[in-house]
């Protein structure tokens, strides 16, 4: 099928004309030119003004629009997955690549802040917003590991600072 839309307003007339008295075939026909507006490069204007043609030109029963209608949104869906670029797709992926990490990051700063106070019940703020200031994971690991085997505060406040973290 042609990109030029008079080509899509003739196909519909004759598949109009060709599937008057079977309504099977007009719904087929109707999905068909519909699914066709997608992979041609219209514009969304282009796409929705020979939609418009298209649904006045081919009329359908009230069940077999509704199936029609159910059958476009579920094409529309699948379409937009099958074209998403690789670069989007990309994108895609490192975004949830860092949520991933900087979700593990934050795991890691909760324990910490858990151990300190299961071990020594309130700790200073200052201490709580240095530790929800670091973001690498080795740093984070390293400190958990320091908490568990921490007797007191003050010891666990000059880790920090042997970590290079700003108190």
């Amino acid at each position: 099928m042609s990109s030029n839309p008079f080509a899509i307003v003739v196909q519909s007339h004759l598949k109009s004309t060709e599937t008057k008295k079977n309504n099977a075939e007009r719904l087929h026909w109707k999905l068909e030119l519909t699914k066709k507006l997608y992979t041609k490069g219209f514009t969304s204007q282009e796409i929705l003004d020979l939609y418009h043609f298209i649904d006045w030109l081919i009329a359908l029963p009230k069940a077999l629009e509704n199936d029609y209608h159910q059958e476009i949104i579920k094409y529309k869906e699948e379409f937009k997955m099958r074209y998403v670029t690789t670069a989007e797709r990309i994108g895609v992926e490192k975004g949830i690549e860092q949520g991933i990490e900087q979700g593990i990051e934050q795991g890691m700063r909760e324990m910490l802040i858990a151990i300190l106070q299961v071990n020594f019940g309130t700790i200073p703020d200052r201490i709580t917003k240095t530790i929800n200031s670091i973001d690498k994971r080795p740093t984070l690991r390293e400190l958990v590991e320091k908490a568990m085997r921490c007797t007191d505060v003050k010891t666990f406040e000059n880790n920090l600072a042997l970590a290079g973290c700003a108190i």
